[in-house]
């Protein structure tokens, strides 16, 4: 009987293309200092990894009036393989 080849979980994340991260951008209208769902927010605009808020956070911060929130995808970089060396050649 052949046997099958195995991938370890380290190799499976080296050939695994890289999720893209969420960011998550406040604008405060409060002022500096202002806290919800844990966090000190300053006035004006801040960015956060979406990660960074359990789902409980997030929903206070979303629900916030002073607050408002747009979550962006920033897509994960080429692997190294895959990107041009400098100059472009």
């Amino acid at each position: 009987m052949a046997k099958t080849p195995t991938t370890t979980q380290a190799e499976a994340e080296k050939t695994a293309p890289a999720a893209a991260t969420k960011i998550v951008v406040v604008h405060s209208r409060g002022v500096d200092g202002f806290r919800r769902g844990g966090r000190a927010f300053q006035a004006g605009r801040s960015e956060h990894r979406r990660d960074s808020f359990d789902d409980e956070q997030f929903a206070a911060i979303e629900a916030e009036p002073l607050l408002s929130v747009e979550t962006v995808d920033v897509p994960a970089p080429a692997p190294a393989s895959e990107q041009k060396p400098e100059g472009g050649q």
